[in-house]
């Protein structure tokens, strides 16, 4: 069984990140996409291992924006936006909250 992290853990290692980042600067780091097997069925998803490592989300598609600016941090979270039609075929994307949640990140946005 797979231990879970605190969100502590996620954001001890984005202000680890941040130390490193020079002022005026951004990393923008991707979780990644799936990829089409056929028509109906898609690869298995692995998700960027320092997307993971950064806010402990496991879902594709997902953007992480950190960004430096004057000496002050902001960190931007985008995620699918839940399609209830979608979620029918494909499975449940997280929320918002759910996000929030496991990675400890306030600024989360959809996508679109």
């Amino acid at each position: 069984m797979v231990k879970e992290l605190s969100q502590e853990f996620y954001q001890n290692k984005r202000e680890t990140l941040y130390d490193l980042l020079p002022d005026q600067s951004a990393a923008i780091i991707g979780a990644g996409c799936e990829v089409s097997k056929s028509l109906d069925e898609n690869y298995p998803f692995y998700v960027n291992n320092n997307y993971l490592y950064l806010t402990g989300l496991t879902e594709p598609e997902g953007i992480l924006v950190l960004a430096k600016m004057h000496g002050q941090n902001s960190t931007t979270l985008f995620i699918r936006k839940p399609d209830p039609f979608k979620e029918k075929w494909f499975g449940h994307h997280i929320s918002i909250d759910a996000a929030h949640q496991k990675s400890g990140i306030d600024d989360i946005r959809y996508l679109d």
